[in-house]
């Protein structure tokens, strides 16, 4: 019976835990270093955003964000973004070409704004997959373009679409690792008899050694696999 139970209560530790990252996930690797964005500072719909970690008037930024395009021809997006910026007084917009993701071909426009006294330059690529559009921004002051530009198009270029966040680790052995930690930890998650406080901190320790082991990854690819885990907690 007792035997019985522990198998019981691991297989439905497995049938939860799997599906939380055998889902389909759109991310993209920000420039080393970058911070993440307050959650308070993102519109609807970003998903994330990350800045450059320095103290200025404007800091150059970098995030993406997806919305629901039903029946929406990627050509006929990029013509929809354009057409706002054409009614934007302190807006222009151009298109660059085409760049080439991790999961396809996507768009480049190229967008200057006034923002007080400031000359903002943003570069944007907007890839329409499977009803929805996918659109990563970069920002910065219109006289740090020409050196930010190439690590926006670098961060562009990583964008993927994964079918499983951990099937994205190309080392065998270092997915192994990772999958037997995260089963150690989702064991105590689902424990109630572990402290709350507890399992922060085991969360918060395992956030930082995917920091570590798991750098080509990027630290959106980081902060999605940690959140998988803050949803099991929250549960």
């Amino acid at each position: 019976m007792h035997s019985t139970y522990h198998l019981g209560f691991f297989c439905s530790l497995l049938l939860f835990f799997f599906p939380l990252f055998a889902e389909e996930t759109p991310y993209f690797v920000p420039p080393e270093g970058w911070q993440e964005m307050h959650p308070k500072n993102l519109t609807s719909f970003v998903q994330m955003g990350y800045v450059e970690p320095r103290r200025a008037s404007f800091a150059p930024s970098i995030n993406i964000a997806e919305e629901e395009v039903e029946d929406c021809s990627q050509k006929e997006y990029v013509q929809i973004v354009q057409d706002l910026y054409a009614n934007k007084k302190s807006a222009s917009s151009r298109k660059l070409g085409a760049i080439k993701t991790k999961v396809g071909r996507a768009d480049l426009l190229e967008v200057t704004m006034q923002k007080g006294s400031f000359t903002v330059k943003m570069l944007q690529c907007i890839l329409v997959r499977k009803g929805k559009a996918h659109i990563m921004t970069g920002a910065c002051l219109d006289k740090e373009w020409s050196a930010l530009r190439p690590a926006f198009v670098e961060a562009f270029r990583s964008f993927k679409v994964v079918e499983d966040l951990l099937e994205d680790l190309s080392d065998p052995s270092r997915k192994e690792k990772i999958e037997k930690t995260l089963q150690t930890l989702a064991s105590i998650l689902q424990d109630p008899s572990f402290p709350q406080k507890a399992k922060e901190d085991k969360v918060l320790e395992f956030h930082a050694h995917l920091a570590k082991e798991c750098k080509e990854q990027g630290s959106y690819w980081h902060y999605l696999v940690v959140q998988k885990l803050h949803t099991m907690l929250a549960g």
